[in-house]
């Protein structure tokens, strides 16, 4: 079965000022981390190591910030598209810029 493996999240920019709260969303489903978000600021990286099946072809990968709702809605910072023909390509990258932030999250496909 083709796997999605997320390695690692990168931050250059964050959206708001000083650090970031981020979760990633695949297919529109809270992926990761586990609970929560995961606090994130400029020149800092953070590992995710996690793999999900490719149960769709292709799927959408989101960066969210996560803010004080319903006061202040979670905000997009972007989303990528994974295909299952890049399977065997190695690892990739997905850059995120949405609300003048930079990330860049490394994947591959399995």
């Amino acid at each position: 079965m083709t796997q999605l493996n997320l390695h690692q999240l990168a931050c250059s920019r964050t959206e708001d000022s000083g650090e970031d709260e981020v979760y990633i969303r695949i297919n529109g489903w809270r992926a990761w981390p586990d609970s929560g978000a995961s606090s994130i600021g400029p020149h800092q990286a953070v590992p995710i190591n996690r793999g999900f099946a490719f149960d769709q072809d292709p799927m959408s990968i989101e960066l969210v910030d996560e803010d004080t709702e319903p006061i202040d809605p979670d905000d997009s910072l972007g989303t990528h598209t994974a295909r299952e023909s890049q399977k065997g390509l190695g690892v990739m990258q997905a850059i995120f810029e949405g609300n003048g932030c930079h990330y860049r999250l490394t994947y591959s496909v399995t």
